[in-house]
């Protein structure tokens, strides 16, 4: 019988969190976010204004690639 009992309770736990996991939170709020001063076409022409390939890798044929990150956090910095 306590076989039963430990078995029971320990279903139960497993149920109930199984379901506490399937919740969703819906959010009625509405946020307002103030348009990216510069998108991504004004980026890209920002960079090509003012990023210039150096002379000397252009004479030598040296090339590569370029990775570019931004990460932007609730403070903007």
């Amino acid at each position: 019988m306590k076989k039963f009992s430990i078995l029971f309770v320990a279903l139960s736990v497993m149920f109930n969190s199984v379901i506490n996991g399937q919740t969703s939170f819906r959010s009625d709020s509405t946020q307002i976010v103030e348009k990216a001063k510069y998108l991504k076409e004004d980026l890209t022409g920002f960079l090509s204004k003012n990023v210039r390939y150096p002379n000397e890798a252009l004479t030598n044929n040296i090339h590569g690639g370029v990775v570019l990150a931004f990460t932007i956090n609730k403070n903007c910095a």
